[in-house]
């Protein structure tokens, strides 16, 4: 492999972190199912910044680890009391 194709390779492999990074960050900010209001977005969209930026971690293991927090009403829908 000549070193422009492997210049090339990392650039393709950088560019593709980014984008899973930015796809992270508006999944966090605007699909989670994350409350705003007038004060949090302050502390949240910064951690969303972080969490995007270390996406592997994030998708891999604290996604599991941390869990999507479902409300009563989700648990309600998805596991019906017979």
């Amino acid at each position: 492999m000549h070193h422009f194709d492997q210049v090339r390779t990392g650039r393709g492999l950088y560019i593709a972190y980014c984008l899973v990074g930015l796809a992270t960050f508006l999944f966090l900010t605007f699909f989670d199912g994350y409350r705003y209001n007038a004060w949090n977005w302050l502390i949240a969209v910064p951690v969303n910044s972080f969490l995007a930026t270390i996406w592997p971690i994030y998708w891999l293991v604290l996604r599991w680890l941390i869990g999507h927090q479902l409300s009563r009403n989700e648990v309600a829908e998805r596991f019906p009391s017979p």
